[in-house]
């Protein structure tokens, strides 16, 4: 059986860091959340994709499933990033 970490969990952190503490503690990989503020599509690079999925063969992980706003939205008023701002503004 395989076991891994909803990315929610550890909505605190950023995502290579959930890939980390999941493969350290003995994980298979991740259920990624596709809002903010982990891996929404409008906030990553394309760099930034390529860094997480060398990261999880690193970490021989994998990703058990991808479900866009699966526990968070879009908008995030709070965040310091200009363009989460403006974009959670216009998406409101």
């Amino acid at each position: 059986m395989k076991s891994g970490l909803l990315s929610f969990v550890f909505f605190n952190y950023p995502v290579a860091d959930v890939i980390r503490h999941t493969a350290e503690a003995g994980g298979d990989g991740i259920e990624s959340c596709g809002g903010r503020p982990h891996v929404y599509r409008r906030d990553l690079s394309r760099h930034e994709i390529n860094e997480l999925v060398d990261l999880l063969r690193e970490s021989r992980s994998a990703v058990a499933s991808f479900i866009p706003a699966h526990c968070r939205y879009p908008p995030c008023l709070c965040r310091n990033t200009e363009t989460i701002r403006r974009d959670s503004v216009a998406y409101s």
